[in-house]
């Protein structure tokens, strides 16, 4: 009897120092890696996927692909070896992942002309896993969305309730890795559009027929219509506007965007800025049943209108 007790005891020691054993040898074998993506100011995501490459870009061996992980900290046990990283957030609206087995070509896409959600990547180009080490990383993620607001004065519209439109020239597309557009992105900018909407505000007196609003267009960028200052047109760029009125009348027209879009774009060394927001002037009138529009300027922030 006193046998069997002693046996019934032995067997979970032994069960537990094999685990031990196992746990052990795959920990030497591997190190643990931790990413703390360095958020700051910026607006936290609610979820990230994690890749892991070897040194030429390509998908590293085993189970490297982590999905749904949280935004604040990433930790994982890898082989011992060098990889590299690429991490973004997984619920972006209106957006795809692709060519992703490439760290350098994965891309994020516009999955429709709507507009996108925050979007941002964030990476570490060499990680060092060593037998049974550890190492942290703490990336700053990148912004991949950028901001234009349009505002909006008019009259002459009785009754008028809202606006839409569209806006072209967007990249439909950009690299994870470096937030820049590809060849293939920048040749279909021109036909790639952003839409936008807004509803308009009567202005007082009470019976006035001006009214003012303000439509955010959210996107990766947008392809510079001139080559340089005065040279030749590489695109039209062209906001295309249309008016409702309670009566369920529409009035459309076209502005031709090529001039505000350069100088904005060659104001800020080539790109939309990031990190800060445009905001172009539109005056909108009604004259003899023609919708008329012309862009009166563009500023940064609430700052002062830049007359052009």
């Amino acid at each position: 009897m006193k046998m069997t007790v002693l046996g019934w005891l032995l067997v979970p020691a032994v069960a537990f120092l094999g685990c031990t054993e196992r746990d052990l040898d795959y920990r030497a074998a591997g190190g643990r890696v931790e990413i703390v993506p360095a958020w700051k100011d910026l607006s936290r995501p609610s979820s990230a996927g994690y890749r892991f490459y070897g040194e030429d870009d390509r998908p590293a061996p085993g189970d490297a692909v982590f999905s749904d992980a949280s935004v604040d900290t990433f930790s994982v046990v890898l082989p011992v070896g060098r990889y590299r990283c690429l991490a973004y957030n997984t619920d972006a609206q209106g957006v795809s992942f692709t060519d992703l087995d490439n760290r350098s070509l994965a891309e994020v896409r516009l999955s429709s002309d709507a507009q996108p959600g925050n979007v941002y990547s964030w990476s570490v180009d060499e990680v060092e896993v060593s037998s049974r080490g550890d190492v942290r990383y703490a990336p700053v993620p990148l912004r991949l969305v950028k901001r234009i607001v349009l505002r909006f004065r008019g009259s002459g519209v009785e009754g008028a309730t809202a606006l839409n439109g569209t806006l072209n020239g967007v990249y439909p597309a950009l690299f994870l890795l470096s937030g820049a557009p590809s060849e293939q992105s920048i040749r279909t900018a021109p036909e790639t559009v952003a839409r936008y909407a807004a509803a308009l505000v009567q202005a007082k007196p009470p019976g006035d027929p001006s009214y003012t609003a303000s439509a955010d267009i959210r996107l990766f960028g947008l392809l510079n219509p001139q080559k340089s200052a005065g040279a030749e047109t590489v695109y039209d760029s062209r906001l295309h506007l249309s008016v409702h009125n309670s009566a369920g009348k529409v009035y459309s027209t076209t502005v031709n965007m090529n001039k505000p879009i350069s100088e904005i774009i060659d104001s800020y060394g080539g790109e939309i800025p990031i990190d800060k927001t445009v905001e172009i002037d539109v005056s909108v009138n009604l004259l003899d049943m023609d919708l008329e529009a012309v862009v009166q300027g563009w500023t940064e922030g609430n700052g002062e209108i830049v007359i052009i």
